[in-house]
């Protein structure tokens, strides 16, 4: 039996290169995949904190033009829930009870309702005139005085909002 003997130093050199070249292409191919997608995420991700600002102002105009709340009292309300574990699904619950509330109260001065807000100083002239904000915050101030807080936890429960 014969063997042939070649010298394949050139075709291994060659083999090499050819190596070398389809790795640094395939890691600029990558590179630029990367970079495409990462403009495609990054994009896709603001577009959906556009949508999400556009939502959130959205419902806080609505809120606000339907219980007669400020944007910025609402704003405060919401960070508040947040910070404490609330939400603003929770935020919004409140305040339509509690204008519903003040609605009831308005329409019958002696009823339960009034008497509840009259236990929180807060007289039918002031739930006429008054804006919810500023009810709530005198209602706030009632439980930071520390004043009958076990009483004051009894009337917001009768009127639906605790």
């Amino acid at each position: 039996m014969a063997k042939l003997g070649l010298d394949t130093t050139a075709y291994q050199a060659g083999m090499k290169r050819a190596e070398g070249v389809a790795v640094a292409a395939g890691q600029r191919m990558r590179a630029s995949l990367n970079s495409t997608a990462a403009n495609y995420l990054g994009a896709a991700a603001v577009a959906a904190l556009t949508k999400r600002t556009v939502d959130y102002a959205s419902t806080l105009s609505d809120v606000s033009d339907r219980l007669d709340v400020s944007t910025e009292s609402l704003q405060k309300f919401y960070w508040a829930a947040e910070k404490s574990g609330g939400s603003v699904e929770g935020v919004n619950t409140f305040l339509e009870k509690f204008a519903e509330n003040k609605r009831l109260a308005l329409l019958n001065p002696t009823g339960q309702q009034a008497d509840a807000f009259t236990q929180f100083g807060i007289t039918v002239d002031e739930l006429r005139n008054g804006r919810i904000e500023d009810l709530t915050r005198k209602i706030g101030e009632m439980f930071e005085a520390g004043k009958d807080r076990k009483r004051h936890t009894s009337e917001l429960q009768s009127l639906g909002v605790m």
